[in-house]
């Protein structure tokens, strides 16, 4: 087992400084021991290495100082934790692990908007999933690896069974926030053509529909005698385009306040981000910088 070395201090010292460091962060982070458990199951089998997988109770006894954090998890634990092993191995000493976790987890901050005040979780989304790109949801939690039980709790008693993501400025003006989740009124085509607003009218809705050529769009629409009109915004300039009635499959429109939005990176940040990081392979230890989005340090969390 390896020990914490931060001043080669006494061993009641030096577990102290190890439960100091672990619990502060684990609070910073939202993250509870089983958890935290939970996401080594996902990166063990991932990486194809099942002996990284930890109980949580392993996790429970680092974080009170009862254990020692042995080697082979160090680079496991920063990696859940969101910090470098190089910050890590400033509380306790620990050799690295060369996981593949970039391409598993990717994560980031929902904003949920409150009357008074704007709460921020720390969120892990799927690589699997093109965020760029309008959806529709039945089970918003499938957007995320693991199931961020911190912010569901804004949303117990949103009454919708579905749900739509709005990737971009589409909705502009009537949603002012892009990469955002909303609740959704699935409507049967019938109902649809009932429910549309006139262009006459002062009433509009967001509508999520599928045009010829089966993809999904999102954006303002209302009828105009036999056409649909939909507006989209795109880098500020709204554009109209009109189909006919029976060209459109609509899907439901987009009813109540938007649940949170999603602070993802541009493409053009990806890209860049890419580059920095193209000549290093996807360690624990470089990987602490993309991962740590709220940017603090070893000396934040350790006094």
């Amino acid at each position: 087992m390896t020990g914490c070395g931060i001043n080669s201090g006494s061993e009641p010292r030096r577990r102290l400084s190890q439960a100091r460091y672990l619990s502060d962060l684990m609070i910073h982070e939202d993250l509870s021991a089983r958890e935290i458990s939970r996401r080594s199951k996902v990166i063990a089998e991932q990486n194809g290495k099942p002996e990284l997988a930890v109980g949580h109770q392993a996790v429970s006894a680092w974080a009170n100082g009862t254990r020692h954090l042995n080697t082979k998890h160090k680079g496991l634990l920063a990696a859940i934790l969101g910090v470098s092993l190089a910050n890590l191995t400033r509380a306790c000493d620990a050799d690295d692990e060369h996981l593949n976790v970039r391409s598993i987890f990717r994560p980031t901050t929902a904003v949920v908007r409150g009357t008074l005040h704007n709460y921020g979780h720390s969120v892990v989304v799927r690589t699997d999933i093109n965020f760029s790109e309008p959806a529709i949801y039945s089970d918003w939690s499938e957007m995320f690896s693991f199931r961020p039980l911190h912010l569901m709790r804004h949303f117990r008693n949103v009454p919708a069974n579905w749900f739509g993501w709005i990737p971009d400025d589409s909705a502009s003006p009537m949603v002012r926030s892009p990469q955002c989740l909303v609740p959704l009124e699935r409507v049967s085509q019938r109902t649809a053509l009932r429910i549309l607003d006139m262009a006459d009218s002062a009433h509009r809705r967001v509508w999520f529909v599928y045009l010829p050529g089966g993809k999904l769009h999102v954006g303002v629409g209302y009828r105009d005698g036999r056409f649909f009109s939909f507006a989209r915004t795109n880098g500020g300039k709204v554009v109209f385009t009109n189909f006919l009635l029976p060209q459109v499959d609509f899907v439901g429109y987009f009813t109540g306040k938007v649940l949170f939005h999603l602070l993802l990176a541009s493409k053009n940040q990806q890209t860049r981000k890419h580059r920095e990081n193209s000549n290093h392979p996807p360690t624990i230890d470089n990987l602490g910088s993309a991962a740590n989005i709220k940017g603090f340090s070893l000396a934040a969390v350790s006094h």
